[in-house]
C-alpha cells in the first residue's frame, strides 16, 4: 500500500539466522554502542557492537539448545546503567541474576534476584541507583523497585492485572508502564479479575506519592506497550491500533496521540536516543529478524495508515459486543407501568390485580400492549430446577479441590516396540522392547528381548535407571546366546552373561563422564561328545569370568527435529578393561573413539558422517572384524570360514 513504507536496507545493522531470536536491544547513553541479546532455543549470547566501526564483543554466553520444550525468548533483558556499565538480566541454574558488565575493565558483577519467578523487563533510573522491574511472583505480574547497591526489592503494584515494560521518566521519580488494568486504582477487589482485558494501555506511577491512584495516558482497544519518555510531557510507545505494530507519540499537553512510523511490518523491538535522534528497531525480513539503525530520525513526524482488514473485523466485533451487552442490560430491567387515573368516572378504574396474563412458550423480549399486567414488583424469572442427575453433577462440579497429597511414584508404560530383525550372525528374529517410567522421570525401567526363529539363539536385557539427582545411577543385566548347528560337522553353543552398574556425572548439558564396573561370565559348550579311551563320552565346556571397568566421555549437542532426523555433533571416547579371573592370560583392554556429525542440508535432508577408531590391547588381544550390518537381507554364508569362528581354547 502507498500508505506504508518498508525499512531501508542501507540502514540494516544485523540480520539473524532463522533459528535465532532477538530478546532485547539497548542503546548506550551516547548512542555509539548497541547491546543486543540472541536467544537460540534457550541458549543465549549477549553482544556489544560499535555502530560506527562495526566491532562486536561477546560478553556473556550461557545455556544450551533444547527441543520439544517451551523456550522463554524474552531473556536476556538489557539496559544501560550508565555510559560504561551494561545491565543484563537472565536466568542461570533456575535463578534470575542481574549482571553489571563494565565495558572498560571487561568485568561483571552478578547479583541474584531472589523470590522472583520470572522477570519480564528492566529499566535503570537516571542515576543508575534504582531499577524498575516487571516480574512474576505467585502468578501475578507486577512492578518492582530494585535498589542496585543493596540488592533489595520492593513491590509497587500487587493485583491481578499484568504490568509490563516499566521505564523511568527522565529527571523524575515517575515510572511509565503498560498494563491491562480496567481502572487506575492500585488496590482492586479480586472480583475485578473477571474483567481482565486483552487490551493494554499506558499508565504512570509516581514513587513519591502516597496515593493509590495511577495516571492513565491512553485508553484504546489495542495493545499499547513498551513506552519511552522523552520528557515529562511527551511519550513514545508501540501500538497495533491500525493492525500493524508501529511507533506512536503521546502528548500530555493536549492528551492526543499520533502515529509516528508507518512500516508495513511489525516493530518487534526498539530503542531510542532522543538526544542524538537515533532510532533502533527490529522487524522481520522474511522469517529472519533484522536490526535497523536510523541515526537521524525525525521523532516529530506524524503518519497515517488505514486499518488492516483484520483490525477492521476486530473493531466491528468489539463494537457489536458492546452494543449487545448494552441491549442485554436494557432488556434485563422489567417494565413497570404506572397506574392511569381515569379522568371522568371512577367505575372504569382498572384494579391492580385484575387482568389476564398469557404464558408464551418462547419469550421474544417484546411487549404485548394488548395483554399486560400492572405490577409494582419486579417479575422474577423462574429458575429451572432440572433433573436430579443434572443437579448432582452441578453440586459435584462445585466441590472444592481436595489435597494436596504426597506424591507417590506410579510407573506406567512409556514405549513398547515390536519389530523384525536380521542379525548378521544369528539370522532372522523378533525384537521386543519396553520402557516404563514414573510421572517425574526419576525412575526408568528398560527391558528387551531378541529371539531367533529357531528359538535357540537370542538376547535379553533388563535395566533400571535412577535419574532424580545430579549423578545418574543405573543397573543392567544382559544375556546373549548363539547356537551353531552345522549338522555332524559342528554343533556348539556360546553364551555371555553380564551384570553392570554405572554412575554418570554431567559436567554440562552436552558432556558427561560415566564409570561402569561390571562382572561378565562367558561359556562355550561343544555339544558333540568326544569318545575317550575306554568308550567314555565327555562334553567339552569352557567358562571364563571377568571383572571389568569402563570409562566413557560423551559429548552430544545434537538436536532431534523429526523422526530419524538429527542435527549436530556426537562423539564418545571409551576405555574398557576386562581382567580375567579364571585365566589371567585372557585379560584384555579396548580403546575406541566414535565421532558422528549430522548436517542439515534442506528441510528433512540430512548429511550424516562418521569416523570410528578402535583397538585392543593386553595379553589376549582381540581383533576387529570388518563387515556385517544389522537387518541386512543378503547375508553371505559362504564367507563364514572356520578361521573367524570363535576359538574356545
Amino acid at each position: 500500500s502507498k500508505s506504508y513504507s518498508t525499512p531501508d536496507d542501507a540502514k540494516s545493522l544485523l540480520s539473524l539466522k532463522l533459528e535465532e531470536h532477538l530478546s532485547s536491544i539497548s542503546l548506550s547513553p551516547d548512542a555509539t554502542l548497541l547491546a543486543y541479546a540472541i536467544n537460540e532455543d534457550s541458549k543465549y549470547r549477549v553482544f556489544i557492537k560499535n555502530i560506527a566501526t562495526g566491532k562486536v564483543d561477546k560478553i556473556i554466553t550461557y545455556g544450551h539448545r533444547v527441543t520439544d520444550q517451551k523456550v522463554d525468548h524474552i531473556v536476556p533483558l538489557l539496559d544501560w546503567q550508565n555510559e560504561h556499565t551494561l545491565g543484563v538480566v537472565a536466568y542461570k541454574k533456575g535463578l534470575y541474576y542481574l549482571w553489571l558488565y563494565d565495558i572498560k575493565t571487561k568485568s561483571k558483577i552478578a547479583s541474584p534476584l531472589r523470590n522472583l519467578e520470572k522477570v519480564n523487563g528492566i529499566s535503570f533510573s537516571g542515576n543508575g541507583r534504582l531499577a524498575a522491574l516487571s516480574a512474576n511472583r505467585n502468578g501475578k505480574t507486577d512492578i518492582y523497585l530494585l535498589s542496585v547497591r543493596r540488592n533489595k526489592i520492593r513491590r509497587l503494584t500487587n493485583d491481578y492485572f499484568d504490568d509490563i515494560n516499566p521505564t523511568f521518566i527522565p529527571n523524575s521519580n515517575t515510572i511509565i508502564f503498560s498494563s491491562n488494568r480496567s481502572n487506575d486504582t492500585l488496590k482492586v477487589d479480586e472480583k475485578s479479575f473477571k474483567k481482565l482485558s486483552t487490551n493494554f494501555n499506558i499508565f504512570t506511577f509516581n514513587l513519591d506519592t502516597t496515593k493509590t491512584v495511577l495516571s492513565r495516558l491512553t485508553n484504546t482497544i489495542s495493545y499499547d506497550f513498551d513506552p519511552r519518555a522523552r520528557n515529562e510531557y511527551e511519550f513514545f510507545y508501540l501500538s497495533n491500533q491500525k493492525g500493524i505494530t508501529n511507533l506512536f507519540r503521546y502528548s500530555l499537553a493536549d492528551s492526543l496521540y499520533l502515529q509516528v512510523s508507518d512500516f508495513s511490518k511489525n516493530i518487534r523491538n526498539y530503542d531510542v536516543n532522543f538526544d542524538n535522534n537515533t532510532f533502533v528497531y527490529v522487524t522481520l525480513n522474511g522469517q529472519r529478524e533484522q536490526i535497523f539503525v536510523d541515526s537521524n530520525y525525525d521523532f516529530s513526524r506524524s503518519s497515517f495508515t488505514p486499518l488492516t482488514p483484520r483490525q477492521q473485523i476486530q473493531q466491528v466485533k468489539f463494537l457489536s459486543a458492546k452494543r449487545l451487552e448494552a441491549a442485554k442490560k436494557r432488556n434485563s430491567k422489567p417494565l413497570v407501568t404506572k397506574k392511569q387515573t381515569p379522568e371522568i368516572k371512577d367505575s372504569t378504574k382498572v384494579e391492580e390485580n385484575k387482568g389476564t396474563k398469557k404464558e408464551e412458550p418462547n419469550d421474544t423480549g417484546l411487549i404485548d400492549t394488548d395483554n399486560y399486567v400492572f405490577d409494582k414488583e419486579v417479575v422474577k424469572k423462574k429458575k429451572k430446577t432440572g433433573s436430579f442427575l443434572s443437579n448432582y453433577k452441578r453440586i459435584l462440579h462445585s466441590t472444592q479441590v481436595k489435597g494436596p497429597f504426597e506424591y507417590v511414584p506410579i510407573v506406567s508404560a512409556d514405549n513398547i516396540t515390536t519389530s523384525w530383525v536380521i542379525d548378521p550372525i544369528r539370522g532372522f528374529g523378533v525384537l521386543l522392547e519396553a520402557q516404563m517410567n514414573d510421572m517425574l522421570g526419576n525412575h526408568k525401567f528398560l527391558s528387551g528381548a531378541m529371539i531367533s526363529t529357531d528359538f535357540k539363539s537370542g538376547d535379553i536385557y533388563m535395566e533400571y535407571q535412577y535419574l532424580k539427582n545430579l549423578v545418574d545411577y543405573s543397573a543392567r543385566y544382559e544375556r546373549s546366546s548363539w547356537f551353531i548347528d552345522e549338522g555332524r560337522e559342528l554343533r556348539q553353543k556360546y553364551a555371555k552373561n553380564k551384570i553392570e552398574v554405572a554412575a554418570s556425572l554431567p559436567f554440562t548439558a552436552k558432556t558427561r563422564l560415566s564409570l561402569k564396573p561390571s562382572y561378565t561370565y562367558t561359556q562355550f559348550q561343544d555339544l558333540y561328545p568326544i569318545v575317550l579311551p575306554g568308550g567314555l563320552a565327555k562334553l567339552e565346556r569352557v567358562g571364563n569370568s571377568y571383572i571389568g571397568m569402563t570409562a566413557e566421555f560423551v559429548y552430544d549437542n545434537s538436536i532431534v527435529f523429526g523422526q530419524n532426523m538429527l542435527e549436530g555433533t556426537r562423539f564418545k571416547l571409551s576405555f574398557q578393561h576386562n581382567e580375567a579371573i579364571t585365566d589371567r592370560n585372557r585379560s584384555f583392554t579396548n580403546l575406541s573413539f566414535d565421532f558422528r556429525h549430522y548436517q542439515k542440508i534442506y528441510r528433512s535432508l540430512v548429511f550424516a558422517s562418521r569416523v570410528y577408531y578402535g583397538s585392543f590391547f593386553g595379553k589376549y588381544k582381540h581383533n576387529y572384524l570388518l563387515g556385517g550390518m544389522d537387518n541386512w537381507l543378503f547375508k553371505n554364508d559362504m564367507a563364514q570360514a572356520d578361521p573367524w569362528l570363535p576359538n574356545p581354547s
